[in-house]
């Protein structure tokens, strides 16, 4: 799903939010783009395919660097055929394109909900 290429039918992408064009914002969208594989082949498949337990250490180490990719995949937009809808943090606006109403889209709790409120 993170991908420069155009969202088809189907198929749908995410994008770092803002422009492009901007030279952060491409540098956010291409280092994602680089290190979401990474991640899934050096943390996610080696432990699945090891026979035995991580140290606390190491375990904390990738735990952090699953929740640092999961908090930046949280701050993308889904581009969909024909539209954009924010995952999260949609206070920066969830509405984008010609008129086309994006839906909200919350995985978990909202970083800014309190406890036990179901946002």
């Amino acid at each position: 799903m993170l991908s420069d290429k155009p969202a088809e039918v189907g198929k749908p992408r995410l994008r770092w939010p803002g422009d492009p064009k901007d030279r952060d914002v491409k540098n956010m969208a291409d280092g994602l783009r680089q290190f979401a594989p990474g991640v899934q082949m050096l943390i996610r498949n080696t432990v699945i395919h090891a026979t035995g337990e991580l140290d606390q250490q190491p375990a904390l180490e990738r735990l952090a660097t699953l929740s640092l990719l999961a908090t930046w995949i949280g701050q993308c937009e889904l581009v969909e055929f024909g539209e954009v809808q924010r995952l999260a943090n949609p206070d920066r606006g969830a509405q984008r394109g010609e008129g086309r109403t994006a839906h909200v889209h919350r995985f978990g709790r909202h970083p800014g909900a309190a406890a036990g409120d179901g946002r």
